[in-house]
């Protein structure tokens, strides 16, 4: 497995059910999840596109996978937005 090196002075708030991508203080990616039980659909992931292929939207999903690190994840694909 390839190491992926997120953007230099990434800072990941954790909001409930939203995490929140920044750095330097600009809010740069968003995800959104259910949780329930043992299962956590991811809804929707959103990195704006001049910080994209910086390893924001993996940094990201390993941070929920850290958070709940017993559960199912998967991801829905019925979300139209």
């Amino acid at each position: 497995m390839n190491a992926i090196q997120a953007a230099p002075g990434l800072r990941i708030e954790d909001a409930g059910h939203l995490l929140y991508a920044y750095v330097a203080g600009e809010q740069v990616a968003a995800l959104d999840f259910t949780a329930s039980g043992d299962n956590v659909t991811v809804n929707v992931i959103y990195v704006k596109p001049c910080w994209r292929r910086q390893g924001i939207a993996t940094a990201l999903t390993r941070h929920l996978l850290r958070r709940y690190p017993h559960a199912a994840i998967g991801a829905d694909r019925t979300y139209t937005p």
